[in-house]
């Protein structure tokens, strides 16, 4: 691998996520191989995910028993494991998920909106990640000034491994307690979905263009995102593959505002 700099990161990010783009700098690497060394050195990495009969049981007893009530679709988590573990197991499963603010009644219509590469589309967006979605359940908008950046990067090491990588950042004056508060997570069926990227290496983003029922609804807070105090902060004159570089440097500075809010 190339030292790490401007140059390099934007070179190696636009060859793992876009088709047709020429191995930069001769190397002698796979994707695979030069984006887990490099996703391993700029973001956090998805915490270790196990199951046993015990946490399958009781999933599927939530799935079973309120999975199937229209009339009620918020979740009643009564579940001893963490949310996110719940989540991961729906994604297992099939399902997909999006996170938002408000409880709705059944369904998510597509909306204007742009992709990963700011390409215009409209579609309904949803994730096969247990734990990216929740930064946008909890993100309190009104709070927000300026941008906020994140992406959730999958890399496919065999088909019994993939590895998780995330990325954080809103503008550095909203970084601050009430800048979350409690949100929903949506359960949806992946029919209608395609991911917006494809390969050993892409975004974990995925648009339908229909209408989409919610199979449930999952009340989440602060407390369940274990990313939260790892979230960072950017200057809106700063270009993304900065963010990148300095995301792992900048969780090292504290600061009382990084202190975890109350749900």
């Amino acid at each position: 691998m190339p030292a790490l700099n401007h140059q390099t990161v934007d070179q190696l990010m636009n060859w793992f996520l876009l088709p047709g783009e020429p191995t930069p700098f001769n190397l002698n690497v796979d994707k695979v191989t030069a984006a887990s060394g490099l996703f391993g050195q700029l973001f956090l990495k998805a915490p270790a995910f196990q199951l046993d009969i015990a946490k399958v049981t009781a999933f599927e007893i939530l799935i079973q028993t309120q999975f199937q009530l229209a009339a009620e679709r918020e979740l009643s988590y009564d579940c001893p494991y963490p949310k996110i573990d719940f989540l991961r197991y729906l994604t297992s499963r099939g399902y997909l998920i999006q996170g938002a603010k408000t409880l709705r009644s059944d369904s998510l219509k597509p909306l204007p909106q742009t992709d990963w590469r700011d390409l215009p589309m409209n579609a309904v967006i949803a994730s096969s990640d247990g734990i990216w979605p929740l930064f946008f359940a909890l993100l309190n908008r009104s709070a927000l000034r300026g941008s906020l950046r994140e992406a959730c990067f999958v890399v496919e090491v065999s088909p019994e491994q993939v590895e998780r990588y995330y990325f954080f950042s809103v503008n550095q004056a909203s970084l601050k307690p009430e800048l979350w508060s409690n949100g929903m997570i949506y359960i949806l069926p992946q029919e209608t979905f395609r991911p917006t990227t494809v390969g050993p290496v892409h975004l974990d983003e995925w648009a339908s263009p229909k209408t989409v029922p919610i199979v449930a609804q999952l009340p989440v807070s602060p407390l369940d995102f274990p990313f939260l105090k790892n979230v960072t902060g950017h200057s809106e004159d700063e270009d993304i593959v900065t963010s990148w570089m300095q995301f792992k440097s900048r969780q090292a500075v504290s600061s009382p505002e990084r202190k975890t809010p109350q749900p």
